[in-house]
């Protein structure tokens, strides 16, 4: 009837827990058995219905037609259920989708630009990944993004409109929280590399390249940052050159307990 990675996407595109998912699929079955038999217990993991004939307790499996039938009409509670969530509760539907993609940031892939919007869509290996329509304003990039069609860039989201099935994404690169993932794949790429190249040497470990977000300043076009070892200066004003080159905001840093 349902395997568990049916019940987990369940969860999450209708914003239920297991267990709201459960009573759903009782509450459907009683409506759907009605009549026929009184259904008073579902048994998920033995994919039975139970239901109760003179003082005993029977379980039965469904048949195929059946489990066709029950499914469409769950889909329909499904559907109502989601429709109520987002226009009574539109915080839990944002939170909901939030958890489900790790959060308010994206890494988006630009498939579509038209006069004052383009058109984003997150890729796994070339391939489209999710059902979601990612839309950003042409007002809403740097004046030094290179907007063209293959190009991925780091966005927040804004606004979410919630679909029957899929999601319009608004979003933004005019946001702090980009600047600073943009720096931290900049910076861990670069160490990634450093430490590839000079492995042999075995002059620096990874612990030499700890450093701390400071500040990022977008009117400023700043980021500033805090490192533990004084002898990857050279290294920092090369990141800090990349990055400036990349995104037009300067890169400012200091020694821990000291000054710069």
């Amino acid at each position: 009837m349902f395997n568990f990675i049916e019940i987990n996407e369940l969860c999450e595109k209708y914003f239920l827990t297991e267990n709201g998912l459960n009573n759903l699929i009782l509450m459907t079955a009683k409506r759907f058995y009605k009549g026929r038999k009184n259904i008073i217990f579902v048994d998920m993991e033995k994919q039975l219905f139970c239901y109760k004939k003179d003082d005993t307790f029977l379980y039965f499996k469904p048949r195929n037609k059946d489990i066709n039938g029950f499914k469409k009409l769950l889909i329909k509670e499904l559907d109502k259920h989601k429709k109520h969530i987002i226009k009574n509760n539109p915080s839990i539907a944002r939170n909901a989708f939030f958890n489900k993609i790790g959060g308010k940031y994206i890494k988006a892939h630009i498939i579509e630009i038209a006069d004052e919007m383009v058109i984003f869509s997150i890729l796994k290996n070339g391939q489209k990944v999710g059902n979601y329509i990612i839309n950003v304003e042409i007002s809403e990039f740097f004046a030094n993004d290179i907007v063209e069609i293959g190009h991925n860039f780091w966005l927040k989201i804004k606004d979410i409109e919630f679909g029957k099935s899929h999601f319009i994404l608004s979003c933004t690169r005019k946001d702090n929280g980009v600047i600073k993932l943009e720096f931290m794949e900049v910076f861990n790429s670069m160490v990634r590399k450093f430490l590839s190249k000079n492995n042999a040497k075995n002059t620096f470990t990874k612990e030499d390249f700890q450093y701390k977000i400071l500040g990022v300043y977008i009117n400023k076009k700043e980021v500033n940052i805090e490192i533990w070892n004084k002898n990857i200066h050279k290294f920092v004003a090369s990141v800090g050159g990349i990055f400036e080159k990349r995104s037009n905001f300067k890169l400012k840093w200091r020694v821990k307990n000291e000054t710069k």
